[in-house]
């Protein structure tokens, strides 16, 4: 009986980590972008084409790790970055790949410029909003 518990154990620890998806940053470099001109924007702007590999985790739930960037933590706007903010796609030293928009749950803690977080949420692809960055974390 004890040899049998053990193993229903380890089959719902199994089960467990498997739910727990790790995604990557180098995973989120499979995008191409396109320029476009936008008439609500009077303007080119650039529409991503994801590859597989950030598709395969769309609308799952998923662990990344990053820098946090307040970009007006007022409002409640931040971005998980794969670089700190000296080397941050907002600075010009990457590219739009590199940023994840939160879209973080009410009466979070405070976050602080270039602290280093593994967060976990819904993960989402944008493909048309251009008001909003490519990837996205509910």
């Amino acid at each position: 009986m004890k040899y049998i518990l053990i193993i229903i154990f380890a089959a719902f620890l199994q089960l467990s980590l498997d739910a727990q998806v790790k995604l990557t940053w180098e995973q989120l470099e499979d995008v191409e972008f396109s320029d476009t001109f936008s008439d609500d924007f009077g303007d080119f702007t650039s529409l991503p084409a994801f590859g597989k590999e950030p598709a395969k985790y769309n609308n799952k739930e998923v662990f990344i790790s990053g820098y946090m960037i307040p970009v007006d933590a007022e409002n409640n706007y931040y971005v998980l970055s794969r670089f700190t903010f000296n080397m941050c796609f907002f600075c010009g030293k990457a590219g739009p790949e590199s940023v994840i928009q939160l879209k973080l749950a009410e009466g979070h803690r405070q976050f602080f410029l270039d602290e280093r977080v593994t967060l976990k949420g819904n993960f989402r692809l944008n493909y048309d909003d251009m008001t909003e960055c490519y990837y996205l974390l509910l």
